[in-house]
């Protein structure tokens, strides 16, 4: 995972200095968009391996992590864009439904989805190591109850 965080900050850098500050256009927009949630997705990965009743909604947030950036990724390809201060599919590519969001709202939207895997990174790890010292104790307790009852009186 290392490794994909190096990538992903040397690209990261790359496409910072393409943008050059503010984002003033949607194409810089989408990209610095894409700078900020990749690196999220990489650290909220590692959650998808968990066994927990948790997975589904880690797996909700996960699926919303990824139309995020899959919309990010079609707006630096120039496949949505902004048109009067609207998120819409640019009329050279052929799309069998229309998109016509509010930037307002698709930048709520969004935001939403960044502080959603953003916070369940930092809860969750914490919730899953916290199980894990609770379970390592209940083992041990456990552990030496046993040892106790196996025990035989002299």
């Amino acid at each position: 995972m290392k490794t994909v965080k190096f990538i992903i900050f040397l690209v990261g850098i790359a496409l910072v200095n393409y943008v050059g500050g503010i984002p003033t256009d949607a194409r810089n927009l989408f990209i610095s968009h894409t700078i900020f949630l990749a690196p999220l997705l990489v650290d909220f990965y590692g959650l998808l391996k968990v066994q927990s009743l948790l997975k589904w909604f880690i797996i909700l947030i996960w699926l919303a992590g990824i139309l995020t950036i899959v919309s990010n990724i079609l707006g630096v390809a120039g496949v949505l864009t902004l048109v009067e201060k609207k998120v819409v599919f640019n009329s050279q590519y052929y799309m069998p439904f229309d998109l016509s969001v509010h930037v307002h709202s698709y930048l709520l939207i969004v935001s939403c989805v960044y502080t959603f895997i953003f916070m369940g990174t930092i809860t969750f790890d914490n919730i899953f190591a916290l199980n894990k010292k609770i379970m390592k104790k209940q083992k041990k307790k456990t552990g030496r109850e046993e040892m106790v009852t196996n025990v035989h009186p002299r």
